[in-house]
């Protein structure tokens, strides 16, 4: 399973701290690991951009399908769920079973909308744009959000890199997208491989002009 991490710069000489972790989606043998590291490094966020047929074999749903359910050491409890237009959020407590030592951790999975996993892109920017913006109000400053695709790299890349663009708009005023993806595949050259997803990060910093109107607006 391998991880990267991805970290804000507020401005381009100091890397203050890391802003997310990049994984593929879990499998049946790396399952348990992944919830130990949600647990263990006490990760607020979960998102997962990628949807996966029901009862798929190799990539099994990381969600409880019961109210409680265990996974290794781990008891996992669905708390409850929301729905929104472009994402759906689970929430779980997950605590070390039979362990009256160590405390018990809530995370929210955020599970995005309309991007099968056997697609290279979303079917919108959109989602991707709302699901960002969603785990950026629910990550911790102090601690990394979880970010996962099917191959760790697809979808998480284009993620990571419109983190980097969008924070460059923040701080720079400024729409350079070919920047940011050097950002990104300095981590991972992986991240970003096409043409196409140029041209989605390109459509998603228009698009976020568009909903913010002005730089003055940009928060």
């Amino acid at each position: 399973m391998e991880k990267n991490h991805i970290t804000r710069h507020p401005n381009t000489q100091h890397i203050f701290q890391d802003a997310y972790i990049a994984a593929e989606h879990p499998q049946l043998h790396t399952m348990q690991s992944m919830w130990a590291l949600v647990y263990e490094r006490r990760i607020p966020v979960w998102v997962l951009l990628q949807s996966f047929p029901e009862n798929d074999q190799e990539y099994p749903s990381v969600i409880p399908a019961v109210e409680r359910q265990l996974v290794g050491p781990f008891e996992l409890t669905l708390t409850g769920l929301q729905s929104y237009h472009n994402f759906v959020e689970y929430y779980v407590e997950i605590a070390v079973q039979g362990s009256h030592m160590a405390s018990s951790h809530m995370v929210v999975l955020v599970v995005m909308n309309g991007w099968p996993h056997d697609q290279d892109l979303p079917s919108s920017v959109e989602p991707l744009l709302a699901v960002l913006e969603r785990a950026e109000s629910l990550n911790d400053p102090m601690t990394s959000a979880l970010v996962t695709c099917r191959d760790g790299v697809t979808a998480t890349g284009v993620m990571m890199a419109l983190f980097v663009l969008i924070e460059r708009i923040k701080l720079f005023q400024e729409v350079d997208v070919y920047r940011s993806v050097q950002e990104v595949i300095y981590a991972r050259p992986q991240f970003i491989t096409s043409v196409d997803q140029y041209d989605l990060l390109y459509e998603a910093a228009a698009m976020y002009l568009e909903a913010y109107n002005t730089y003055g607006n940009f928060n």
